[in-house]
């Protein structure tokens, strides 16, 4: 439920219970009846007041879904599925190379400054074993994607973190995926061949 729900039922119940129990049970001619339905309006609307207090804390949990993966995602970029060119067509391989290159580092800059959102399974080594969540935006200052690594055809499309020294570090993340929605408004001329994660 919205935090904005429970707030107005705590509000509501526990106005319900300061200013109707005093009218409709005086607690003159009525003090069981009167304590009766103060606390029955009161105590539950300072739960639900607590809970949507919580809940705006916490932040509402995020309507944006990972539905497209990072292969479509640059096949898009490219305008074509980069695994049916031939090895003797040179003019597309370069233009794969180049364009897949400016796809994952397009990718990476948007992360950054929040535009999309990216998601992965971070330091993930058996496949699907931990759940996909989303690469925050202060860490994309030290990870990127290996454009060779990625090209290699490697099922997983690490992108790994860096070291402060610019040595490769222990974090990675497999299973990049981004969400539809948010790279067809980012960039509209993207055409998305085939369907997602």
């Amino acid at each position: 439920m919205h935090y904005r729900v429970y707030l107005a039922i705590g509000v509501f119940l526990i106005g319900v219970g300061m200013a109707g129990a005093p009218q409709i049970f005086p607690m003159e001619q009525y003090p069981t009846l009167w304590w009766v339905m103060a606390c029955a309006t009161l105590f539950p609307g300072l739960v639900f007041l607590g809970l949507g207090i919580l809940n705006w804390y916490r932040g509402e949990p995020s309507a944006v879904q990972p539905d497209l993966d990072l292969d479509a995602f640059v096949d898009g970029w490219l305008g074509f599925d980069r695994h049916e060119i031939g090895n003797k067509d040179w003019n597309k391989a370069e233009r794969v190379m180049i364009g897949t290159n400016a796809a994952l580092d397009s990718m990476a800059e948007a992360a950054r400054l929040e535009q999309i959102t990216v998601w992965g399974r971070k330091n993930c080594v058996i496949p699907g074993s931990v759940p996909r969540g989303p690469i925050l935006a202060k860490e994309w200052d030290r990870i990127s994607v290996d454009m060779l690594e990625f090209l290699s055809g490697k099922e997983s499309s690490e992108v790994r973190a860096q070291s402060d020294g610019g040595r490769w570090g222990t974090a990675f993340y497999t299973d990049i995926c981004l969400n539809r929605a948010q790279v067809l408004k980012l960039w509209p001329k993207i055409k998305i061949l085939k369907a997602g994660v």
